[in-house]
């Protein structure tokens, strides 16, 4: 099953590049939890290995891709900031440096399906994208993770899960969270949405 699943990181994430930082260990009743970060060339992944403790034998082998740290550069600085009440979901708000105010942003939602704040697809991470390509042309953004990637098990318990469940809701505090900032104040705020939703944002 590893060589099978480092098999797979290859093709989705490109070449191994090394192991970053030391394995952390811990005892989760007769089980080990080992994780470990790896850098690939288009993905940094965590590793999550159990192993019994009595036997030695893996009992399960995992893998997730990280999302990319925010960046700083000459162009535009990235926040680390929290949307939502209920539900907060982290996000990353991107500001352009020296750039005309009031400065346009720009709010990215995502199509169906739990996806992150980059909508990262294999090596691909397609928000993230134009969110840069904006940002160097002088225009903010804010991204977020979506409340089924962040809350998967506190959304299957729910008796319905609506599209204001899905989608709507944290895209009205996307767009909250975006106005509340002294430096957006008096900005134009703006939506783009991708598969369903580009679909919902009419309402």
């Amino acid at each position: 099953r590893f060589m099978s699943a480092t098999a797979d990181c290859r093709l989705r994430f490109g070449k191994f590049l090394r192991m970053d930082g030391q394995a952390e260990f811990v005892r989760q009743g007769e089980m080990t939890r080992v994780t470990q970060r790896a850098q690939y060339q288009y993905a940094t992944l965590l590793f999550t290995c159990f192993v019994e403790q009595k036997s030695g034998l893996v009992a399960g082998f995992f893998y997730k891709p990280l999302p990319p740290e925010p960046v700083e550069n000459d162009w535009f600085r990235e926040e680390e900031v929290t949307i939502g009440g209920e539900w907060p979901l982290p996000a990353i708000l991107l500001i352009p440096k020296d750039a005309k105010k009031p400065l346009p942003c720009l709010v990215l939602v995502h199509g169906s399906g739990p996806q992150d704040r980059n909508a990262t697809f294999g090596p691909n991470r397609i928000f993230e994208d134009i969110a840069h390509g904006l940002g160097k042309e002088g225009i903010a953004s804010l991204r977020y993770d979506k409340r089924t990637k962040v809350y998967p098990a506190e959304v299957r318990k729910l008796t319905a899960c609506t599209l204001d469940d899905e989608t709507v809701d944290d895209a009205v505090e996307a767009l909250g969270k975006a106005a509340s900032d002294p430096r957006l104040k008096t900005s134009p705020l703006f939506l783009l949405g991708h598969s369903l939703g580009g679909m919902l944002i009419p309402r």
